[in-house]
């Protein structure tokens, strides 16, 4: 109790004493307290805000749960599509904590985090495999439709989709953002460099508006 005594009469020295009083009235949560029920199985773990004050949680009943980290109490819920549309893996939160993503069946949806909202839904060629990564304005996921998809974290756009191998693995990505680590279904782990896929993907969308405008030149 003496270093407690130390922290208050330093704060209140400094005229800080509304903040030893905020303090004090933030407690652990009392045992019995800290759980919820999801209502399903839970495949991936939770994802927490960087404050500390909120877990989020999708389960096989298709709902990501916003709960508070301090009381166990339930801020919002999200509804996927019911048990149609399972929550697998954990969720990814944006670097700035303000949008979670998740990958809901075939989808990988994008939440607002204060309050549950949809902002949109990217839809996938089969079910979603693993835990989306959030990094550099984008968002990646790995399907079972054996594709690597890169998608704009803002708007949901399709900016790219990689079916170089058999894609097996939720992707992982270098702390700085350039490199991507996926396992592939012949037991091999590739690392792909972020900005020559960005470059290839680049390249064939001008090559397609090349061809459609000879098409549209030679229809005329």
């Amino acid at each position: 109790f003496q270093a407690e005594d130390g922290i208050r009469d330093c704060l209140l020295s400094r005229g800080l004493g509304d903040v030893y009083k905020r303090q004090r009235t933030r407690r652990p949560p009392r045992r019995g307290r800290g759980e919820i029920d999801t209502g399903g199985p839970v495949e991936g773990g939770p994802a927490v805000s960087a404050d500390d004050a909120v877990v989020f949680v999708g389960s096989h009943d298709g709902r990501v749960d916003a709960v508070d980290a301090l009381d166990g109490s339930e801020l919002w819920r999200y509804d996927a599509g019911g048990g149609s549309r399972p929550v697998g893996g954990a969720p990814a939160l944006s670097p700035d904590g303000a949008f979670l993503y998740v990958a809901a069946h075939r989808r990988l949806v994008a939440l607002r985090a204060a309050d549950g909202a949809e902002v949109w839904a990217f839809e996938t060629g089969d079910v979603v495999e693993g835990d989306p990564v959030v990094a550099g304005g984008a968002a990646y996921v790995v399907s079972r439709d054996h594709a690597l998809y890169k998608v704009d974290a803002a708007t949901g756009a399709l900016r790219w989709a990689n079916a170089d191998a058999k894609w097996a693995s939720a992707p992982a990505l270098s702390p700085g953002g350039d490199v991507l680590y996926v396992a592939s279904r012949d037991r091999r782990l590739h690392a792909l460099r972020v900005d020559r896929l960005d470059a290839r993907a680049d390249a064939q969308r001008d090559a397609a508006a090349l061809a459609r405008r000879f098409v549209e030149a030679e229809a005329h």
